[in-house]
């Protein structure tokens, strides 16, 4: 009798930690698929909220004529390149440091985006602007020495101006000379179905796409630049949320150009989504064929296919001011 009330016991402790095991997996995935998912919204609304209240803030005091260092600055910069070409550089595996020494040749107006100045040391290609659109990846950095020193770096001479998420942290200011301008951007919820106009003026925001090339598409158009060439645009990564809205994880896949380090860790849960940016190149692409802008593609292969494609040589071979 005893020895049977204890295979019981035995057998309902078992059952117990399975039924356990099951219920805590449960939370967790209620907790990563749904919970968290809704806090990050409802944060990124909070945030989208405040944005706008400084908005409605800076149009009310530019009505008194209250305008910010800033602010003056980036509205100098409206139609300052009418009519000129610009080449956007981002950071994807097909760019080649050969493309950049061409782009230097050429004298074309270049874009760097993000990380694209861990490559400095092999090419004499500078940016002519240079773009940080997400400031949360000043966190990747594992000491402030290290936060300090891409600050400094990226505002090399030869470097005309540095955009900068306004959320950037104070207390890297202190390393900020005047090359460098801050927009405000209302970060849009998770996998935004309905995404606003592209900003007339950056210098009250920079409407979010969901990448830094969009928002350098966009000062890019409130330069007045009539041409724009994209390269380096291969939106390839080891993980990241597909057009249909699925999670991918190619271990084999290549991120980064060559020679950059310290990349992106992302997570299932905090990777690139290609959904909302592939729609923001779409309410791009409308944009620039209704103001008669021309945007074109030389990335080697790619997933980017929604602007006219071209190849590089072709363009930066044949015509050295494009």
């Amino acid at each position: 009798m005893h020895n049977k009330n204890k295979e019981n016991l035995k057998k309902d402790t078992t059952v117990y930690k399975i039924w356990l095991f099951i219920y805590q997996h449960i939370i967790l995935f209620i907790y990563k698929n749904i919970l968290l998912f809704a806090y990050q919204n409802s944060l990124l609304k909070l945030q989208g909220f405040i944005l706008n209240l400084q908005v409605s803030k800076v149009k009310q005091n530019r009505e008194k004529n209250i305008i910010s260092k800033n602010d003056k600055s980036l509205l100098e910069l409206k139609d300052s390149q009418k009519g000129k070409s610009c080449i956007i550089i981002g950071n994807g595996p097909s760019l080649q440091i050969e493309d950049l020494e061409k782009i230097y040749e050429s004298n074309v107006i270049s874009f760097g985006l993000n990380q694209i100045n861990q490559i400095y040391e092999n090419t004499v290609w500078r940016p002519d602007y240079f773009v940080l659109h997400d400031y949360g990846f000043l966190s990747k950095f594992s000491n402030q020495s290290e936060v300090d020193n891409y600050i400094k770096e990226i505002q090399d001479e030869q470097t005309k101006k540095v955009f900068l998420n306004s959320k950037t942290p104070k207390r890297l200011r202190s390393i900020i000379n005047k090359k460098i301008l801050f927009f405000r951007i209302p970060i849009q919820k998770l996998n935004s179905k309905h995404l606003p106009q592209l900003s007339s003026d950056i210098s009250l925001k920079i409407e979010d796409y969901g990448t830094v090339t969009s928002s350098a598409i966009q000062i890019a158009l409130y330069m007045g630049i009539t041409k724009i060439y994209l390269i380096g645009q291969d939106f390839t990564y080891k993980e990241y949320i597909d057009i249909d809205g699925n999670y991918i994880l190619d271990k084999k896949a290549k991120d980064y150009v060559k020679g950059l380090k310290g990349a992106n860790n992302f997570s299932k849960y905090n990777c690139p989504d290609l959904r909302t940016a592939f729609r923001g190149f779409k309410k791009i692409k409308k944009y620039a064929e209704d103001h008669g802008v021309e945007i074109v593609n030389v990335t080697r292969g790619g997933n980017l296919d929604i602007f006219e494609r071209a190849s590089f040589e072709d363009v930066f071979d044949n015509s050295p001011n494009t």
